[in-house]
């Protein structure tokens, strides 16, 4: 699921979360254009994804989060790292 890192989550964004939640659909969440705000509010936002996962996880109602890649195309951040993950979901290495 894409996130632009400018906007945060969406209604949206939080209504197809929880569908891939309460299918146990694994996922994997891609914060876009992280060159385009600040290391705070990058690690803001990615700290809000996470503790919603970690909230669900300890009141017995979710499963593990999804990972969280930050990227940024222009700056060619993170979209090593994002191939290779995807690369092993598929080939499982």
């Amino acid at each position: 699921l894409l996130l632009d890192s400018r906007r945060g989550t969406s209604q949206f964004d939080r209504n197809i979360m929880g569908w891939f939640d309460e299918a146990d659909i694994p996922y994997t969440l891609v914060m876009t254009k992280a060159d385009r705000v600040g290391v705070p509010q990058v690690v803001r936002f990615t700290n809000e994804v996470c503790m919603r996962y970690h909230s669900q996880l300890h009141s017995g109602k979710g499963t593990q989060g999804p990972i969280v890649h930050v990227t940024s195309a222009s700056k060619n951040r993170g979209i090593e790292e994002l191939m290779a993950s995807v690369d092993a979901d598929f080939t499982g290495y």
